[in-house]
């Protein structure tokens, strides 16, 4: 790897355009690196600064950064230039938090931005810029997800619990299967036939101030 080949006490390197596709995780040697430019590479992943603890620039556009690395600016607390546009970025939970630790930092650290950072993928967010791609917390937490849809369906299971021991429901909608069935049945039976077995009740509606009149009477 070029990393290892180089001087221990180097400020300022220039890799762009050397078909790079990775930095090793274990460069140890290059603690003095002040800036560092990588673009036009092949670099999939965005680095930290673990490698790079002095690092303060670093230039790594056009690449094939998708999804950079949520704690970028935890790890790198020198940068004070970052120009990483016009990578295929994929907007998704994952690119969520970088989007947000941009947000927090100066305008001025994060070179190009917004023109030049913009989704690539997946197809319904192609084009959009990262600072309009917008995901909510609910739909990036399953657990959250489940507890929310867990809540709302107990929720939903005790209020329609009280409703029909309140309002008597499952006597009404016996009496609405009942009465379809009837009118399906009387449908299917020709009119003289059904008028020879239909019989009559007589219900009688009375004030409880006359029950004694209509008991004794009637």
């Amino acid at each position: 790897s070029v990393f290892r080949c180089l001087p221990p006490r180097v400020k300022v390197l220039d890799l762009h355009n050397n078909r790079i596709r990775s930095i090793p995780k274990d460069v140890t040697s290059l603690e003095a690196l002040q800036e560092l430019n990588v673009a036009f590479n092949f670099l999939a992943h965005l680095p930290g600064c673990g490698t790079f603890s002095s690092l303060s620039v670093l230039i790594i556009d056009y690449n094939s950064i998708s999804n950079p690395s949520a704690d970028f600016f935890q790890s790198c607390q020198k940068i004070r230039s970052l120009k990483a546009g016009n990578n295929p970025f994929q907007c998704t939970c994952e690119l969520r938090d970088f989007i947000q630790g941009i947000g927090q930092v100066p305008s001025e650290v994060v070179e190009d931005w917004p023109d030049s950072y913009k989704c690539d993928y997946p197809e319904s967010y192609k084009g959009t810029a990262l600072k309009d791609f917008h995901v909510s917390q609910l739909s990036c937490n399953t657990a959250l997800l489940i507890v929310t849809i867990g809540v709302t369906g107990l929720l939903v299971a005790v209020t329609v619990t009280v409703l029909c021991i309140y309002l008597d429901l499952p006597w009404y909608l016996r009496m609405l299967c009942q009465w379809t069935q009837t009118r399906r049945r009387a449908r299917n039976v020709p009119l003289a036939e059904l008028q020879r077995t239909l019989q009559f009740h007589a219900f009688i509606s009375y004030s409880e101030h006359d029950s004694a009149w209509v008991k004794n009477e009637l």
